[in-house]
């Protein structure tokens, strides 16, 4: 099951410019894993490594893009509409873009086209 990334219709053309949109922006869950993708970098979580999933806050002020994000994780955030958190049992290396990368990443922050829907489905898997 593939859920996109939303991107800002504002943002857009200029996220795309750096890979970040169409099939570069995305999360796929299968019964054994999270595959994140957005621009170059993609991760794969198994499922057992997945606390919980919620809604997230997320200000304009935070900025838009893959970048090292709030509460010790990774955002991949193109629209400041239906953010999603997924937090991890433990920290995790995680792809932030090209050659950037975090150690201890304690979550993962995204915003999604249908973050209901995402947070549903996830939610099923890990429970």
């Amino acid at each position: 099951m593939r859920f996109s990334i939303s991107v800002s219709t504002f943002w857009g053309p200029f996220m795309r410019l750096f890979g970040f949109g169409g099939e570069r922006a995305y999360v796929e869950l299968d019964d054994e894993a999270i595959t994140f993708r957005y621009g170059t970098a993609t991760e794969r979580v198994p499922l057992s490594e997945i606390e919980s999933v919620g809604p997230r806050a997320w200000p304009f002020y935070y900025g838009l893009g893959a970048k090292i994000g709030p509460d010790h994780g990774v955002a991949y955030v193109a629209s400041l509409d239906g953010v999603v958190q997924v937090r991890f049992t433990s920290p995790r290396p995680m792809n932030v873009w090209g050659p950037f990368r975090t150690s201890k990443a304690r979550c993962v922050t995204l915003s999604r086209e249908d973050p209901e829907g995402f947070m549903a489905a996830l939610g099923a898997r890990i429970a």
